[in-house]
């Protein structure tokens, strides 16, 4: 007996023929089913690589606007200093002027009024509303003790060519 012969009896060829058959059946099913088993593995990723672009994007937008948040802040502190240091350098002579003109009034009103012995009401009223303004400004001790000799003068009501005197005890 030659080896085909006893191949041929140990292993039936209907058999093979099925095994094969069935081989390329199940090949076959496999590649209906990879088929569209990857196309929708490709829809999916092409998916997600737009989602990961969007991300990316709104990412880079947020860090964008974050960035601008904090330069707007940088910018606003930076403002506030120099505003700053603009009303210290600026307001400076404005201050001194105020100070100047306020303390030559309160002198000349406490002057001629310690000179003639009473204060009118109208002077003593107008003394008063320019120191308010005068000390905060940084006025100075001379003319305060003026303003305090005033305030112990007598006071006089002036009308029209009219003195009346106040009773102040």
């Amino acid at each position: 007996m030659d080896f085909g012969t006893i191949l041929a009896h140990v292993i039936d060829l209907d058999y093979l023929v099925w095994v094969a058959g069935s081989a390329v059946t199940v090949v076959g099913a496999a590649g209906l089913i990879v088929r569209p088993v990857r196309r929708t593995l490709k829809r999916y990723d092409s998916a997600l690589d737009s989602y990961g672009k969007a991300l990316k994007d709104y990412k880079d937008m947020f860090e964008a606007q974050a960035q601008s948040l904090e330069d707007s802040k940088i910018d606003r502190q930076r403002l506030h200093a120099e505003l700053e240091a603009i009303k210290a350098d600026d307001l400076s002579p404005i201050k001194k002027a105020l100070l100047i003109q306020s303390k030559v009034e309160i002198n000349k009103i406490c002057d001629k009024a310690i000179d003639r012995g009473y204060i009118f009401s109208r002077e003593l009223e107008e003394a008063e509303m320019l120191f308010e303004t005068y000390e905060p400004l940084g006025g100075n001790g001379v003319t305060r003790t003026k303003m305090e000799a005033a305030r112990k003068l007598k006071i006089r009501s002036q009308t029209r060519n009219k003195i009346v005197e106040d009773n102040k005890e």
